[in-house]
């Protein structure tokens, strides 16, 4: 959880198993997928980014009520067709904040969509998922306890003053915040400096 960064580093860390050989689903639930960072990645290991970029499944949402179904209907099946070696789950809150979904049936759905994700991380699924601060439009409960209920482990990120702070708040609570300076992730993204939420 945290700003909108977290949605890179996902696609980091996708590109990076991509990059040893394994198959990755990418659920992409806030349009967020660049390919530009797993070719990089490629290139500047030596591999031909066609080759990385082809073990990485995306499959994009554009409604609560698709994300769900993707995620509650569908997942398990393609996790067993492809056997990826990591799930990734990007902007999983992101379109259960639309305002033209009552409420009461965006947390349906999305507690729909937690209830699959436990079931699957359960029997031994490797879930990554990212949450993108919110909510851009009030709902009657928050959503991220409810994204939190449904994991073993919450990493919370926050930016402030050049650098990254990564602070475990469920799972590893014990270990200490990891401290990092920004300045370097934002070369190695060839992204500008300034607000991440500019996406």
């Amino acid at each position: 959880m945290g700003p909108a960064l977290v949605l890179d580093l996902g696609t980091v860390l996708a590109g990076r198993a991509a990059l040893t050989g394994h198959r990755v689903l990418y659920l992409d639930g806030a349009n967020a997928f660049d390919p530009y960072i797993p070719a990089r990645m490629a290139r500047e290991a030596g591999l031909d980014p066609r080759a990385v970029l082809e073990r990485l499944f995306v499959s994009r949402a554009f409604t609560c009520h698709q994300f769900e179904t993707m995620v509650a209907d569908r997942l398990e099946g393609s996790l067993r067709r492809y056997r990826p070696g990591l799930v990734v789950i990007s902007g999983w809150g992101h379109l259960f904040h639309d305002e033209n979904v009552p409420p009461k049936e965006a947390m349906r759905l999305l507690e729909s969509t937690a209830r699959a994700v436990r079931r699957l991380a359960e029997r031994g699924a490797p879930v990554l998922a990212t949450h993108e601060d919110g909510p851009r439009v009030p709902r009657p409960r928050p959503i991220e306890p409810c994204l939190a209920r449904a994991t073993a482990t919450v990493i919370r990120v926050d930016q402030a003053e050049g650098q990254l702070r990564l602070t475990p708040v469920k799972g590893y609570a014990t270990w200490p915040p990891l401290l990092m300076e920004d300045s370097s992730l934002l070369t190695w993204l060839r992204r500008p400096p300034g607000p991440w939420n500019d996406r």
